[in-house]
């Protein structure tokens, strides 16, 4: 089964190409992306007369559309009315992946908030329980996360990018994750406690961002804010680190300001948009 990311890379790629002749009919387009996207999340497992009626759509139109993606090689027919991704797809992503491709978007406006802040700013994933820094900005004459470098990884428990990613897992993924094993203090602040986490990944999810105040290095303060996709999942997180002075925390609403703008673009810059309540 092609999960979400692999979806909505190709999503990027394709359509993204159209888009030099942009369609007549936009609402064509977006039952057709409906559409895809339905048959490559379900990998051939379910009937497409099925696929098409969970969609609302009707029989000619589903196979109208079907028929325009199947000749764009972006589907392929694997068995009587069973639907998988095409070749095409396959060879669109051919040599990319969610990650490069996120790191690509999101650069220069890791950079810009790297600018305005004066901070070091880093984009990050989860990956096997781990954070990810797909990118890193230095800031102007700052000297903190000197020890952070572009696809290195750190422990998620203890940072603030990393308590982002934690807290928009879903519950049962949370609990698989706090019961992998004992966590090791980075300083006399870190929170290693399975519950001291929970709650505190409780109070993340509540303020929509995440604070770091010198628990992965006894001089650095990082602020963190989640990337979302329309469904309000989790992609990645933005943050900014500083060294830490009693005037540090002075700082963090207007920093939280900084990020949660940024987030936003890059949402939007990546294709998402809110979700429509």
């Amino acid at each position: 089964m092609w999960d979400n990311q692999f979806v909505a890379l190709v999503f990027f790629l394709y359509f993204g190409k159209m888009s030099e002749t942009p369609p007549r009919d936009s609402c064509t387009l977006g039952r057709s992306l409906a559409l895809y996207q339905r048959i490559v999340e379900d990998g051939a497992r379910t009937p497409f007369a099925r696929l098409s009626h969970e969609l609302g759509l009707s029989t000619s139109t589903a196979h109208r559309l079907a028929a325009e993606l199947l000749r764009q090689g972006m589907i392929a027919r694997v068995g009587r009315g069973r639907y998988d991704i095409g070749l095409t797809a396959v060879k669109l992503a051919a040599g990319r992946t969610f990650n490069s491709q996120l790191a690509r978007t999101a650069r220069p406006l890791v950079q810009h908030l790297s600018h305005r802040t004066g901070l070091t700013g880093h984009l990050g994933v989860l990956e096997d329980g781990m954070v990810t820094y797909l990118v890193k900005s230095p800031g102007a004459a700052d000297d903190s996360a000197r020890f952070t470098q572009e696809g290195m990884q750190l422990e998620a428990y203890c940072s603030a990018v990393g308590k982002v990613l934690l807290a928009g897992l879903e519950p049962t993924q949370l609990d698989e994750y706090l019961s992998e094993g004992d966590f090791v203090s980075a300083t006399t602040r870190t929170v290693t406690e399975v519950d001291g986490l929970r709650r505190e990944l409780a109070k993340v999810r509540a303020r929509g961002m995440a604070i770091d105040d010198r628990e992965i290095a006894d001089d650095m303060m990082c602020v963190a804010v989640p990337v979302c996709d329309e469904w309000g999942d989790v992609l990645a997180a933005l943050s900014v680190s500083m060294t830490w002075s009693e005037k540090s925390e002075a700082r963090i609403p207007d920093l939280t300001g900084h990020l949660l703008r940024q987030s936003s673009r890059l949402s939007r810059n990546l294709g998402m948009r809110p979700r429509q309540s």
